[in-house]
Order: structure tokens, then sequence, then C-alpha cells
């Protein structure tokens, strides 16, 4: 029975990497370069991925956008703050980030705005900041914060 459930699990891998959706998986999924984090004020469009799914950047730079990936690729934020429209191979754009905060970003030919495909975030400054909070969290009452800090109790 062992070898049996081995077998199938070696067949249901297999056919997961030679799936053709799954090469070109965005995100983080695709592997390699596009896996974790990544921080400067430089980004990196691979082939249907983000270098980095989270991209960490400094508040009030002026973020790059390569794109290094053969096929052409967007930088486009969900909110509709802003948009490299759609850079050919070894295409650049400059985008002024202004506020602090977190934003979901996509590729228009690769992703979706819900966060499928070619998807990400960027972390503009320190999203611990008042300014970046939402405006519940920073309401809270010095007796719920102390019962959030001691999840233990």
């Amino acid at each position: 029975m062992r070898p049996f459930r081995i077998g199938i699990m070696l067949i249901g891998a297999s056919l997961v990497a030679l799936w053709p959706g799954a090469a070109l998986a965005g995100g983080g999924r695709g592997g390699g370069a596009c896996d974790g984090f990544s921080s400067g004020d430089r980004l990196v469009m691979r082939d249907s991925c983000f270098e980095g799914v989270a991209h960490f950047v400094d508040a009030s730079s002026t973020l790059l956008v390569v794109n290094a990936g053969a096929a052409p690729h967007s930088l486009t934020a969900v909110d509709g703050s802003f948009d490299t429209g759609t850079l050919s191979s070894g295409g650049k754009a400059e985008i002024p980030l202004k506020t602090t905060g977190i934003v979901r970003v996509y590729c228009t030919l690769h992703g979706t705005k819900a966060g499928g495909g070619m998807a990400g975030v960027l972390i503009v400054g320190d999203p611990t900041a008042s300014a970046a909070r939402p405006a519940a969290a920073t309401t809270l009452g010095s007796r719920a914060w102390w019962s959030a800090a001691r999840p233990w109790r």
C-alpha cells in the first residue's frame, strides 16, 4: 500500500510541475527569484512574477520599475494611485511615492486586482506608523491593547 501512495504523490507532483499554468503562476509561487521579499528603490518584474511577493521601499522616494522579462508587463496599484502602463522587455518606469502604507499591486496583463497571477504588495515606508494605521487601530484603549499583547492568557 505504501509504494502505491508514493507513486500517486509522484504522479501528482509531476502533473503540477508540467501543468502550463503552474509555471506561469505569479506572486511568489514561481520559485527562485520570485519568492519572498525584495527591497530598495528598484523593483524588478520577471516573466509572470515580481521579484519578491512583497517589496519594501522608503517613503518619499522614487521607485524604478524594470521589466527584466521577455514578455511585456505593468505595475499597477489596485487602488489606482499609479500605473506604469505596459512596459516591453527592458522597459523602465519611475513612480514617485508620496504616502506611507501598503499598496496591493498587479500586472494588468498577467494578474488580477483580486491578487491572482502576477500580483504582490508594495510596502512604502513604515506601515506601522500612525499615519498608515486604520482609524480603528489607533482608537484601541490600553486595556484592549494589553489583552491583545498577551495571547497566552
